[in-house]
């Protein structure tokens, strides 16, 4: 179910700009999240080490997989993403990069072995604004 362009307008009416710019950051995920469905009924983690996870502001960074620069990593340097119905998840091992649950109020972002990263958000703890997804074909 989803909302046409008439309802967006209702709903984003009396509100001043479209985005809120405390902190904007993200993922490239190289697997569908369809995949999650594919391994089993438990969470379980999928992906590539070409997922990597990035801020654009207020600053620009980019975290790739340790994995690329080191072959000497821990198991938990696999973790790429992993997902239910109840949460997302990108980055694991100690923390996760991105952690949304299913209603965006209560989210995360710590460091993690997957990427080695700094937190991404100003404060481990938040609640989503926006999420953007795109999709390559």
């Amino acid at each position: 179910m989803g909302y046409g362009h008439a309802m967006c307008y209702v709903h984003a009416m009396g509100y001043g700009p479209a985005m809120d710019m405390d902190m904007i950051f993200g993922a490239f995920c190289s697997a569908d999240w369809s995949v999650r469905r594919q391994k089993s009924s438990l969470l379980s983690y999928f992906g590539t080490g070409e997922t990597f996870i990035f801020t654009l502001y207020p600053i620009k960074q980019k975290y790739e997989w340790v994995g690329l620069k080191d072959e000497n990593i821990p198991n938990t340097a696999n973790m790429f993403q992993a997902g239910d119905n109840s949460i997302l998840t990108i980055g694991g091992g100690h923390g996760e990069a991105i952690f949304l649950d299913e209603n965006l109020l209560h989210c995360r972002s710590e460091k993690c072995d997957t990427f080695n990263n700094e937190p991404l958000s100003q404060s481990e703890d938040f609640k989503c604004k926006v999420v953007e997804v795109y999709g390559l074909s």
